[in-house]
Order: C-alpha cells, then structure tokens, then sequence
C-alpha cells in the first residue's frame, strides 16, 4: 500500500500498527482470509479490545482493509470477520464464500489528509453504529432461541414415569412421582 498517501497520514498509531501486525498474516495466497481477533493478535502485544477495534475501524474507514465475510454465530460457534488488503488481489476461498478479486486501492480515494480526516470522524462512527446494530440483532435473535428451546411444564398436569414390565407408576393428580417395583409373577 502507498504509506505516503493522505489515509495513511491521517491514521493514529494503533492504526498503523494494525496495518502491520494484520499485514503480517498474508502469506500470498491468503488475503482476503485475514483475521482480526484479539486472540488471534494478543501475541503482537494488543490487549485491549476497545483499543483493536478503534484501529480496526479508522483502517477500514481509510480503506487499507475491506470486509470479505461478515463474523456471526453458526451452529453455537462464533465466526469472526475477515478482511482483504486492498492494494492486494484476492484468491478465491470457495469453503469460506470469498469470491477472486483484484487490487482496489480504496485508500487512494483520499486526495488529501483534511479529506481523509474529516472522513475518520464520520466513517468510524458509522462503522460503530452497524456494528452495534448487528450485536443487538444476534443478542435478540440468541433471546428468541432460548425462549423456543425452553418449555414450561405444567404442575398441575399428570406425571408420567417410566414404563416397563417391572414397574409401575404410581401417580395422583399434583403428587410427585414415585415408582413402585412389581413382583416379576404377577
């Protein structure tokens, strides 16, 4: 990417150490597969969630990174966003949906650094703003889940215990359940 370009003037710090610590993840083949997880970047020194996401977005916003798969959670597990450098070409990832893309140099949009700040201050609050969108979606949707899964069981309704050939359940209406062992002749 071009580090003399008005975007990357305008980055913070955090930012340009981002850039680089996600920059060190692409080994040819693999950009548009590039994670940003705090696990995944706490051997880099990152610590502070808050701190990962702020630099996250201003790279975003300048247009260094894009997007290529939105994280969510499947089947109990949670999926993480992965990002493509835009100054490089995509392969395609046909297990991930990441379809072949070439260079866009997003970044070099910005003619100049007030541009590219003035961008910063928009950009990286629209970019909070889906995001926590998205996070009160799936805590509602996780919400709706768990009120489908749980049933309430009606205390006043019969009991009913198990069933074979050597027992026998004794039930009364609002009694608990208690099993009764039959005598094997009868």
């Amino acid at each position: 990417s071009d580090l003399n370009s008005a975007a990357w003037r305008a980055l913070a710090n955090a930012s340009k150490a981002l850039f680089v610590d996600l920059r060190s993840q692409v080994n040819g083949t693999n950009n548009g597969n590039i994670e940003a997880t705090l696990a995944n970047l706490r051997h880099k020194g990152w610590k502070s969630g808050t701190t990962l996401a702020s630099a996250l977005y201003e790279v975003r916003t300048l247009g260094f990174i894009a997007l290529t798969r939105a994280g969510s959670v499947e089947h109990g597990r949670r999926i993480c966003n992965l990002f493509r450098f835009t100054d490089l070409a995509v392969y395609e990832h046909p297990k991930l949906g990441i379809p072949a893309c070439g260079a866009t140099h997003d970044y070099l949009l910005f003619s100049d650094f007030g541009m590219a700040k003035e961008a910063l201050k928009t950009g990286v609050n629209e970019l909070r703003e889906k995001a926590s969108e998205r996070l009160r979606i799936a805590k509602e949707r996780a919400r709706d889940r768990k009120k489908t899964c749980v049933q309430k069981l009606d205390a006043t309704g019969p009991i009913i215990g198990p069933e074979g050939p050597f027992s026998r359940p004794i039930i009364g209406h609002g009694d608990s359940l208690r099993v009764q062992k039959l005598d094997p002749e009868i």
